[in-house]
């Protein structure tokens, strides 16, 4: 906590290989014990491995792996003892038909069956 007023929230610069922010923080992430160069060794390896091996642009993979990790989070809001609230529910992925509710009532029904 500064004594002296807010201090501003630094941007990251982008990566000089890829030209990327995303690629600067995902070396941040797997970069143990201040060892920069070792982290970028692994990841340009990886990258090139990566190409190799899919035939594709290593920066679209990323992205699209990426993608594949984040939660899928939509915001709600809801008002409660007269103050704006803001929940994070989980939402259903694309091509997921069934609710929860509905999954658990088949279940049910199927271990009624076999007893």
């Amino acid at each position: 906590m500064p004594r002296k007023g807010y201090v501003p929230r630094r941007e990251s610069a982008a990566d000089p290989k890829y030209d990327s922010v995303l690629v600067t923080r995902f070396i941040n992430a797997i970069m143990g014990g201040g060892k920069r160069s070792i982290a970028e060794g692994h990841f340009y390896k990886a990258m090139t491995m990566i190409e190799e091996k899919t035939g594709q642009e290593a920066m679209a993979v990323l992205k699209l792996a990426m993608n594949n990790v984040k939660p899928g989070l939509a915001r709600t809001t809801r008002c409660r003892w007269r103050s704006v609230q803001t929940a994070a529910t989980r939402s259903r992925r694309a091509g997921s038909s069934r609710s929860r509710a509905a999954a658990r009532t088949t279940r049910s029904r199927r271990s009624s069956r076999t007893s």
